[in-house]
């Protein structure tokens, strides 16, 4: 057959693993995207989640100093009544303050914990979520060069088996 033909079926299946390849790389670069995106989210959430368990610590901390404070505001009220404060029901009630108090400042340190394990839990269900979203981008550009193969492969074929190629190849076709 005559050169233009070849010279344009060549063209042609160039041009076809060409924009095979351009889509390839563009799925690859929202991958890659895609991956320093939940990379700054892994960070921002760890920070979050440490940040809420210091918050916890210091507010745990901060009730213990104010339990101590009316315990001992107690202690003073109650000997400055003339009670024993080591005893009976003085005793009694330093020890109720301080129990309370424990609890609450235990509570504390428990809803910061949560927290942090709620950013913790939430970042990981996003993580895997965008996992998926880049193996499905990952897969989409090799399934693009996979199709633009397939697409270069069948227009040589049927260039070939109508001769375009010349009558050696178109030969070898049949």
């Amino acid at each position: 057959m005559c050169g233009p033909q070849v010279a344009l079926a060549v063209v042609g299946m160039a041009f076809q693993m060409y924009q095979g390849q351009q889509q390839a790389q563009q799925y690859e670069q929202q991958a890659k995207y895609e991956e320093a995106v939940q990379r700054n989210n892994n960070i921002m959430a760890e920070r979050a989640a440490q940040d809420a368990e210091q918050r916890g610590r210091r507010e745990e901390a901060l009730k213990r100093m104010q339990i101590s404070q009316e315990v001992g505001s107690a202690k003073s009220a109650l000997a400055g009544s003339g009670f024993d404060v080591n005893t009976g029901s003085a005793l009694t009630k330093q020890s109720d303050i301080a129990a309370m108090g424990e609890v609450e400042a235990l509570t504390i340190r428990d809803n910061a914990q949560r927290e942090a394990y709620g950013v913790r839990t939430g970042n990981a269900a996003q993580r895997a979520e965008s996992q998926g979203r880049v193996y499905g981008l990952k897969n989409k550009a090799s399934s693009s060069l996979i199709s633009a193969a397939t697409s270069v492969g069948k227009s040589a074929y049927s260039h070939g088996k109508s001769g375009t190629f010349g009558k050696t190849v178109s030969g070898w076709l049949n």
